[in-house]
């Protein structure tokens, strides 16, 4: 993906909908990655949007927030009470907007890991830098 073409997908990340963003945050954590990342969202999802595993093969619960509204403490509890749910290693909140002061407070005393726009951007072009790299190998 050329600068240009990443800019646009920043861009287009505002626009999407719940299920868009999810799903492209899949390819995300994909690119970076990740193992067994699997899109849940939907009616049926239980509070777990992504499930995934990292290189050590810890298990993460993703809750994705395609939100302009800062994300509020409940969320953050819900999401680290899908962790305790269903076993995982580790609970995240990756948002398009930001954090509330008391939901970031909350998730340091929970141990859930928050990604905001500004993170969610460094994951972007970090993951287009691998994905580039690994088409160069081939």
């Amino acid at each position: 993906m050329e600068k240009e073409e990443v800019v646009k997908l920043l861009y287009e990340i505002k626009k999407m909908t719940g299920i868009q963003f999810e799903r492209q945050l899949c390819d995300i954590f994909d690119k970076l990655g990740y193992r067994e990342v699997v899109h849940r969202g939907g009616p049926d999802d239980k509070g777990r949007d992504i499930t995934m595993k990292d290189k050590n093969g810890s298990s993460i619960v993703v809750q994705a927030k395609r939100w302009k509204n800062p994300v509020q403490p409940e969320a953050i509890v819900y999401v680290w009470d899908r962790k305790e749910t269903f076993g995982a290693d580790e609970a995240w909140l990756v948002t398009s907007g930001k954090f509330s002061k008391t939901a970031l407070q909350r998730a340091r005393e929970k141990k859930v890991k928050t990604v905001g726009w500004y993170g969610l951007r460094k994951m972007v072009w970090k993951a287009e830098y691998y994905n580039q790299i690994k088409g160069n190998k081939k």
